[in-house]
């Protein structure tokens, strides 16, 4: 493993941590999805496979990208924060960056590279922000609610909760 790569671990795991320690439930959430994918998930898939080389699709990766798109939707979904939206919005650049290879550019290997690998930093600057906020509003209003009461894309009927007509 290259000293860079090490270095980008290294920092993944320190934020990561950072933000398990003081974030609330959300940034817990996204610490976790994005640690897993990227400090667990990714190391092991190279464990068994080659290092990526960028000339073709890279499947296991896009397969490891689209469920983390999908977990960083639920959670904008879910979450009482804004961050998670823009961590959505990393992690779908990373899933168009596998297009890039499917549609067939060629000569774009550099493109691929930087869609996939690059939005990592904007994930983890989405969970450093979210989780310094989420701090900051700790101190100004005192506790409040992690999740959102009621999502018009999980919304069930619940006893003394139905809609009035």
């Amino acid at each position: 493993m290259s000293l860079l790569v090490t270095l980008v671990l290294s920092a993944t795991a320190l934020i990561l941590a950072f933000t398990a320690w003081k974030g609330g439930a959300p940034e817990r959430w996204g610490a976790m999805l994005v640690g897993v994918r990227h400090l667990v998930v990714d190391p092991l898939y190279h464990v068994f496979l080659d290092a990526p080389g960028f000339e073709t699709l890279e499947p296991g990766h896009a397969a490891m990208d689209f469920v983390l798109f999908l977990a960083m939707v639920w959670l904008a979904l879910r979450a009482n924060r804004f961050w998670p939206i823009w961590m959505s919005a990393a992690a779908l650049i990373t899933l168009l960056g596998h297009f890039v290879i499917i549609v067939g550019i060629v000569g774009q290997q550099r493109a691929y590279w930087a869609m996939t690998q690059l939005p990592l930093f904007l994930e983890l600057a989405c969970l450093l922000v979210g989780t310094l906020r989420h701090r900051d509003r700790l101190a100004r209003l005192g506790p409040y609610r992690n999740w959102r009461r009621n999502s018009a894309a999980f919304s069930r009927k619940r006893a003394g909760h139905e809609q009035v007509q």
